[in-house]
């Protein structure tokens, strides 16, 4: 099992933070890897998405389920492939911007404990240029999209 934990800090109202990092169309602008996004439904628990990416160079679809939904505050997601993970995110107003805790817990079976080690820094390179362009967008007013009734898209 491999656990990653980051905090971004963005120079944006919480508001605008938790609308647009949760609205997973929004994906491929900012989170490495990921190519399309379809989701059928607003956000709430439950909600499913498919997801197309590319991990360590290999492409990849699979569902990713909403399990915690609280507008402003706390967002998380599981998905069964590649590999069992839940990733969740809490967002806090810290003065005129917004902080993103981000946890994420990924079961890597099959794998040694020797690949573990690769795995993790891996992973964690992958979330902390997803994080940074995240903010990066969000600061420079190129996001779009970011209202939280936009969610039945499709990016490809």
């Amino acid at each position: 099992m491999i656990t990653i934990t980051l905090i971004t800090k963005i120079s944006c109202p919480l508001e605008r933070v938790f609308a647009y990092t949760t609205n997973r169309a929004n994906l491929p602008h900012w989170f490495a890897g990921v190519h399309k996004v379809v989701q059928d439904e607003p956000n709430r628990i439950g909600t499913t998405a498919t997801i197309t990416a590319q991990l360590l160079g290999l492409p990849f679809s699979f569902a990713s389920e909403i399990v915690a939904y609280e507008p402003n505050r706390t967002y998380a997601v599981k998905a069964d492939k590649p590999f069992p993970l839940l990733e969740s995110e809490t967002f806090t107003q810290q003065g005129s911007g917004t902080q993103i805790d981000y946890q994420g817990t990924f079961h890597t079976p099959g794998f040694s404990r020797i690949m573990n080690p690769l795995l993790r820094w891996l992973f964690k390179r992958q979330l902390v240029t997803s994080f940074r362009k995240l903010r990066d967008v969000l600061e420079s007013d190129e996001a779009v999209g970011y209202e939280p009734e936009s969610f039945s898209t499709s990016l490809q």
